[in-house]
């Protein structure tokens, strides 16, 4: 069976995450409050309390059990106002580098996350 994790069960990660799981991929994916949590549970997604305050903050076994995927799907909104704002990106950067650690073969999100990075490498 296929394994998809989708950070970012929201507007768009939920729908994709019922269409996934309806044709029969395993879908496990990340919500920011407990309530989220348990709503995507009672929806039939296993769900993982993740949030980025401005840094990554996740149970490291909630971590390693949502990196046990396929693919990695990041549906995160492109930029964050307000406090931690600067560090958002470096958030995203840490979802990166633990999908990159967990061996993930395919990491799909939104492309202004690339072109964030670019403008801040220069």
């Amino acid at each position: 069976m296929k394994k998809v994790a989708i950070v970012g069960l929201g507007w768009l990660g939920m729908p994709l995450a019922m269409s996934l799981s309806a044709r029969g991929w395993q879908v496990t994916g990340s919500k920011t409050t407990q309530d989220g949590v348990e709503a995507a549970r009672m929806s039939g997604i296993d769900s993982y309390l993740l949030r980025m305050e401005p840094e990554l903050v996740c149970d490291s076994d909630d971590l390693d059990a949502l990196m046990d995927a396929d693919a990695l799907v990041i549906t995160l909104p492109a930029r964050r106002s307000g406090p931690g704002d600067e560090f958002y990106l470096q958030a995203v950067q840490e979802l990166v580098d633990s999908a990159l650690a967990h061996r993930i073969p395919a990491l799909f999100l939104p492309a202004q996350h690339l072109s964030m990075a670019t403008r801040k490498a220069r």
